[in-house]
């Protein structure tokens, strides 16, 4: 079966870096605002009523762009989340410009309460816009208010001049907010970076062990019914027949299995695989199977049927009197229960010496060994001295 790797969007609901930091400065900034406006609206409470009823209701507007972001803007779809963004300054100057004509003459001194919003109105530009635009509104906004008050013929005063030198001070917030995005945008970046480079690392780890997995399935099959194929001895006819079908099936498996999903195995129904396998590959061996409750994974399943047969396989190739010919005896042991898993295959032929094993020959590196390996708690063992037959044990703990 095909491991394939399995990506998470490092952005959460958003599509891109540059998206995920605008969202977590907007936020940011959002809960600032959101201060601004609930000290606004305490000093408010009073010249509320002086306003004419068209302009609160577009303070109440400018009230939610600046709220709903603060509360919701790690939940909102980002597209959303632009477009408050982008109607708060809009609203925010139509508000400061409107401000005059909308005043009661029993307001006559009174300064616009939203003139306490203007720092939000102004960072929030950063998120939609250049940061040329932004620091030119923090610089020129201010001067909104004198302005209407002299087109008014209202008295611009010390303390409304007072309030502007404060305001443009702005400018200082935006610059801020500039460095914190351009360095949270680095970093975003870096970290894009570093998940493509471990997606490629991934794959590049697939690859080569779905290459491993080629090379032992064609060892492991194809090569052991050529190998039986060039015997001369006409009786090995049906166990040709048996191994080449075999072969085909496998084959079929690992295609068949190319896009499914793991799934536990029942120690049962690995104990009749595995009796299947002997009975199969060696008829003749003496098997005794103790099987438990409960299921293991698919992975260990598979990987301990196939360095099962593997083993086998083995046996009936090497295990025979070095004389005659004739196979020898061979006992396969079977233990398995949902935390453990051992399988012992011992024959008594004439044994070799495992480190005299060529790298380049598969059969027991790869095929056994290694396939045990790759399982978490999985180990293979092989004893086998000359004249002393050899012993394979396979063992996977939970």
């Amino acid at each position: 079966m095909s491991t394939r790797p399995r990506t998470e969007r490092l952005w959460g609901r958003d599509t891109s870096p540059s998206e995920h930091v605008d969202r977590q400065l907007g936020w940011l900034m959002a809960l600032g605002g959101a201060t601004l406006v609930l000290v606004a609206l305490s000093h408010a409470r009073e010249g509320w009523a002086l306003m004419a009823p068209w302009w609160n209701a577009s303070a109440v507007a400018l009230v939610a762009l600046c709220l709903v972001p603060a509360v919701l803007g790690d939940v909102l779809p980002f597209p959303a989340l632009r477009v408050l963004w982008t109607l708060t300054p809009p609203v925010y100057l139509l508000l400061l410009v409107t401000w005059a004509a909308a005043t009661s003459p029993a307001a006559a001194g009174q300064l616009p309460w939203i003139w306490e919003v203007e720092a939000y109105a102004a960072t929030v530009v950063l998120l939609v816009a250049p940061w040329q635009v932004a620091s030119g509104m923090a610089l020129l906004t201010p001067l909104v208010v004198p302005a209407t008050l002299w087109l008014a013929d209202l008295p611009v005063t010390t303390s409304t001049w007072a309030q502007v030198a404060t305001h443009v001070g702005n400018v200082a917030f935006v610059a801020i907010f500039v460095a914190i995005r351009t360095q949270l945008s680095r970093l975003a970046a870096a970290e894009a970076a570093a998940a493509e480079q471990e997606r490629q690392r991934i794959e590049a780890v697939v690859a080569a062990a779905e290459h491993r997995r080629t090379a032992t399935i064609v060892h492991d099959e194809i090569l052991a019914t050529l190998a039986l194929a060039g015997r001369s001895d006409p009786t090995t006819a049906p166990s040709l027949v048996a191994q080449a079908a075999r072969a085909r099936r496998v084959l079929d498996l690992e295609t068949r299995l190319e896009h499914v999903e793991a799934g536990p195995v029942g120690v049962r129904r690995l104990a009749e695989e595995i009796t299947g396998r002997v009975h199969e590959i060696v008829p003749a061996a003496r098997l005794h199977v103790e099987v438990g409750t409960g299921s293991v994974p698919q992975d260990v399943a598979e990987a301990v049927l196939a360095a099962t047969g593997e083993a086998l396989r083995n046996t009936r190739r090497h295990a025979r009197d070095p004389e005659s010919g004739d196979p020898r005896a061979v006992d396969v042991t079977a233990r398995l229960d949902a935390q453990s898993v051992g399988v012992e295959i011992r024959d008594h032929g004439p044994g070799f010496d495992p480190r005299t094993v060529p790298v380049q020959r598969l059969g027991i590196r790869h095929s056994i060994v290694g396939r045990m390996q790759e399982l978490a708690n999985g180990s293979a063992l092989i004893r086998s001295a000359p004249s002393e037959g050899t012993c394979v044990t396979l063992r996977w703990r939970a």
